[in-house]
């Protein structure tokens, strides 16, 4: 059987044993006996019956009210998902512990999933059990009982220079330089850039329409110089297509470039670089030009001024520079003391001196 139809067949199976006309055996039993039996196989449900019947529910729900649907994420919540359900499984969601889940959290960590990654599956866990709750399958949501990782350390301060730049634009693939073109230039995420469609590019006014954003917000970006040329190039290579950035393999629109910018990374010498880190070169590059902090955040399309503070971490020289002026101007405050004090010493001198001569002449003058 199809993994769709099994879905589809346990979302069934839920309304059906739910449903206020179901009778439990052929001689009839009375209201309460009914209701009985439906709380008795709720209260033995595994952690199965839920990962399938939310996938069910995100597959034919139209009010788009559970966990994943109204997300543009939803493939990453689907695979967490399916690694939840392949840890928890056969467990009955009422014999599930929070030592259970830290444990869960732990095999995750063994993975190298990050610790930010780890509490978006324990967000997700949340969200299920809230589910279960509603469902009249659980009372309690034990997750709220477990604390969630800082995330602190994982804002990387990480910036590309120009001169990485340009190494890694020389030793890019030609399907990856447009894409980091728009990046560089936009300050897009990758699921936006990727996208994108040609009816979202605006030549004649020089802009771009971004829709599938993170806030569901539509937003534009201006369109510079350097990546309206890199546009007009790619249109002329291709006239046809809806979306900009195509697999020449499957003629369908990219959804990942890991391996090719992984590859280009090491071609040019680059360590520790991530794709989303071009998105805070972006942002970052616009407040040492002097762009006010609001006009920044319109652009990377953030709700709040505080979310796009992490995208304007000053780079190491500017840090260097920074606290130089303070010395540099305490340095020359203090030359100005001393050539003061000294100019005063000196006239005091002077002063003196000439009193002496005053007084010898006065000394020796004959009246």
């Amino acid at each position: 059987m199809a993994y769709g139809d099994r879905c589809i067949l346990f979302y069934l199976y839920e309304i059906f044993l739910c449903d206020n006309n179901f009778s439990v055996t052929a001689g009839g039993q009375n209201e309460s006996s009914k209701e009985g039996k439906v709380k008795s196989i709720k209260h033995s449900i595994v952690f199965s019956f839920i990962f399938l019947l939310i996938l069910s529910t995100a597959i034919l729900s139209e009010k788009q009210d559970y966990i994943m649907i109204a997300r543009r994420n939803f493939q990453s919540d689907k695979y967490r998902l399916e690694k939840l359900e392949e840890y928890f499984k056969d467990t009955e969601l009422r014999k599930i512990t929070p030592l259970m889940i830290l444990k869960f959290r732990a095999s995750r960590l063994k993975a190298e999933n990050t610790k930010s990654t780890c509490n978006r599956y324990l967000a997700l866990l949340k969200k299920m059990f809230n589910f279960a709750i509603e469902e009249g399958y659980l009372e309690e949501n034990l997750v709220k009982k477990i604390k969630l990782y800082s995330e602190k350390d994982n804002q990387k301060e990480r910036i590309l220079t120009e001169e990485e730049e340009g190494r890694l634009m020389k030793r890019s693939s030609e399907h990856l330089k447009p894409i980091l073109a728009v990046a560089l230039n936009t300050g897009m995420r990758l699921g936006e850039i990727l996208g994108l469609k040609w009816n979202q590019i605006d030549f004649s006014t020089k802009k771009i329409r971004v829709e599938k954003t993170k806030s569901g917000k539509v937003r534009f970006i201006p369109i510079n110089d350097v990546l309206f040329e890199e546009l007009v190039k790619l249109r002329s290579k291709d006239n046809q297509s809806t979306y900009l950035f195509i697999n020449p393999e499957t003629g369908k629109p990219l959804t990942t470039v890991k391996t090719a910018f992984k590859a280009a990374c090491k071609r040019a010498g680059i360590k520790d670089l991530r794709f989303h880190d071009l998105r805070h070169t972006f942002g970052s590059r616009l407040v040492e030009r002097g762009v006010d902090i609001i006009t920044v955040k319109d652009l990377l399309g953030h709700s709040t001024v505080k979310i796009t503070e992490r995208y304007t971490h000053s780079n190491q020289e500017q840090k260097i520079r920074a606290v130089e002026l303070l010395s540099s101007k305490l340095k020359e405050n203090t030359k100005k003391d001393e050539y003061l004090t000294r100019h005063s010493h000196m006239e005091k001198e002077d002063s003196s001196e000439k009193s002496s001569e005053k007084s010898l002449i006065s000394l020796f003058s004959v009246n």
